[in-house]
């Protein structure tokens, strides 16, 4: 049942992405706050205030290799998805976690635009903690609302996703 994943299963799945798809040596944010190509990537959001059109990003850590970066998950955080550069939940990854807890109706909105240089697009993703439903833009402005995880999010979606909205799943369960 969906909604019987716990946090720990949460991390659990974050260490196993970083492991699958480790990489030798580190590196890090560069100093405008833009990840470099190939790597992947923990970014922490405020959950989306009235008024906004984008969550706050709280803080943001990237390296080339994914097991260094798990072990510097955020402690205290919730992770609310997991981004990937290729269809299948492969290639490189975001991790995404909300520094205000679980998704709600109002829920977190992750700006890829700033962002897309850490998977190099984003073709899937996995959601997880009460993030159900999500919603994604693309950059002609085309949006595409979907339940669960994602293995493609589509032709018109691949690699052009510049809004995600993640918020709790009640349109899932409708």
């Amino acid at each position: 049942m969906r909604y019987g994943r716990t946090i720990a299963t949460a991390l659990l799945g974050v260490t196993l992405t970083a492991l699958a798809w480790a990489t030798p040596a580190g590196a890090a944010v560069a100093p405008d706050g833009t990840s470099a190509r190939g790597e992947h990537c923990n970014i922490v959001l405020r959950k989306l205030q009235p008024g906004r059109s984008v969550s706050e990003v709280v803080a943001k850590d990237c390296d080339t290799d994914a097991a260094a970066l798990a072990e510097r998950a955020p402690q205290g955080q919730i992770l609310l998805s997991t981004v990937f550069q290729h269809s299948g939940w492969k290639g490189l990854s975001v991790n995404i976690f909300g520094y205000d807890g679980p998704c709600d109706s109002a829920g977190y909105t992750f700006d890829t635009t700033s962002h897309n240089t850490a998977v190099e697009g984003i073709s899937s993703y996995f959601v997880y903690n009460n993030c159900w439903y999500t919603v994604i833009t693309n950059n002609a402005g085309a949006v595409d609302g979907n339940c669960w995880d994602i293995p493609y999010v589509g032709d018109a979606h691949n690699d052009q996703v510049r809004k995600l909205h993640l918020r709790d799943g009640y349109w899932c369960n409708v």
